[in-house]
């Protein structure tokens, strides 16, 4: 897993809406699951991916390669719909 550290697309908001949770930008909406409201919220420009699916193995009680797994998929999406990108901060 590439430790490169994102951040969250000035254009994509998180709002909880009838008991959903939906990520908006770019003229579009998109609902996401409990994991992926996890990795969303702890993409601020300073964790790793091995930190966030580390995180992950505590809150879903979880392995770490199917955290990993998991982590990967969603920046992968993340990044197709340009909701992250890499982070200047230096490690």
């Amino acid at each position: 897993m590439d430790d490169i550290l994102y951040k969250k697309s000035i254009h994509f908001r998180k709002r909880v809406i009838g008991g959903q949770t939906i990520l908006f930008g770019n003229g579009k909406a998109y609902t996401l699951n409990d994991t992926a409201v996890t990795i969303w919220d702890h993409i601020n420009g300073l964790n790793q991916a091995s930190q966030i699916a580390e995180n992950m193995t505590q809150a879903y009680s979880c392995n770490y390669i199917e955290a990993v797994n998991d982590v990967e998929e969603l920046f992968a999406f993340f990044l197709e719909i340009h909701a992250i990108l890499e982070s200047e901060q230096a490690l």
